[in-house]
């Protein structure tokens, strides 16, 4: 028979479970050190596809480059950042995960929209349905901005400037405005410019071993999470 009472058995497995987590916290943040940082290449799979889209906005490429579009938006901006986002699990980023996860997958339904869902719309109705589509977005967008201010100023504005995307296209499209349009257009080249510029501070850090390309951190952010160090499996080359 056991002699420990039963509130210290309790006691004993509470205890038991707290270290339980706190290991399984530890492991996640271990296994994270190893893992390549995915924000990069993630940040570049959300330029591509919005740019390209954007210029025919603008006017610098025609409505039939439409295909060149939607094979960007499928091949690289959605799976691209769907499989940044799962990444972003491993490494216990849920910031990460939502924004990557998020985008990913407007990049899916704006290429599936497109393709088959469109065109079955009567022609005179394509606008407010379009407009429809993307104002919806503007919710997570939104979400996501404000949440980025624990972050950094590159992942700010791109927030910033997607939430500001998404109105003035909805905008546009609802009520024919082919200067809010423009407009959209021209945000959208802003927003993947900031993005290419986020992508290529974190590569060129990575493969020169110093920062070239700075990025401002936002007051209050958790230096704990932002500045964790990492190790790689393979010898960093100098």
């Amino acid at each position: 028979m056991s002699n420990v009472a039963p509130e210290a058995q309790g006691k004993s497995a509470g205890e038991q479970g707290a270290s339980n987590v706190q290991e399984a916290g530890a492991n996640r943040q271990e296994r994270a050190l190893f893992l390549a940082d995915p924000g990069p290449f993630g940040l570049a799979a959300l330029s591509l596809p919005l740019a390209a889209l954007s210029w025919i906005n603008i006017g610098m490429a025609k409505p039939t480059a439409i295909p060149v579009v939607l094979a960007t938006l499928l091949a690289y901006g959605a799976i691209g950042q769907l499989a940044v986002a799962m990444w972003e699990v491993l490494r216990g980023n849920m910031f990460g995960v939502v924004a990557f996860g998020t985008f990913g997958c407007f990049n899916l339904a704006l290429w599936y929209f497109f393709s088959y869902q469109l065109p079955k719309v009567p022609a005179a109705q394509q606008p407010a349905n379009l407009a429809l589509f993307l104002g919806i977005w503007a919710i997570p967008a939104f979400i996501l901005w404000v949440a980025s201010f624990r972050t950094n100023l590159v992942i700010n504005l791109i927030f910033m400037l997607a939430t500001a995307l998404f109105v003035v296209a909805a905008w546009g499209n609802y009520y024919g405005d082919s200067a809010m349009v423009k407009a959209g257009g021209w945000i959208g080249i802003a927003l993947a410019a900031v993005a290419w510029y986020g992508c290529a501070s974190g590569l060129l850090k990575n493969t020169f071993g110093r920062v070239i390309l700075p990025i401002p951190e936002l007051k209050g952010r958790q230096r704990s999470e932002g500045h964790r160090v990492r190790r790689h499996l393979m010898p960093v080359i100098k």
